[in-house]
């Protein structure tokens, strides 16, 4: 928050949820997109570091075809949001963003 760089929606998980559950919340919550648990891949977990704190990230993919349905900042911790294309690194992003691209490029998920 604050940071001044593109991020990923994402947050904590809420007790007894699911990472794949967390991040379908997320996304509704964060950007107003509705994508069911079942769709979303995961794409593997890393270890990160921010703040004094350890967290485990994880990270899922969706593919879509409709990339304005639903899109809206729903509340104060977005200022911008926008669409990228596959496999690109925006400028400016957060480590986050990168270490995501990375592991679908590993995955050969981009295509």
């Amino acid at each position: 928050i604050g940071s001044g760089q593109w991020m990923l929606p994402g947050g904590g998980l809420k007790r007894l949820e699911t990472p794949v559950a967390a991040a379908s919340r997320e996304l509704f919550e964060e950007a107003g997109l509705q994508v069911q648990p079942a769709i979303l891949q995961s794409i593997g977990m890393r270890p990160f570091r921010r703040h004094g704190l350890h967290y485990n990230v994880h990270y899922f993919i969706a593919k879509t075809t409709d990339t304005q349905a639903g899109v809206s900042a729903r509340n104060l911790e977005i200022h911008q949001m926008a669409w990228s294309p596959l496999g690109t690194t925006p400028p400016n992003c957060s480590p986050e963003i990168t270490s995501a691209i990375k592991l679908a490029r590993r995955m050969d998920l981009l295509s």
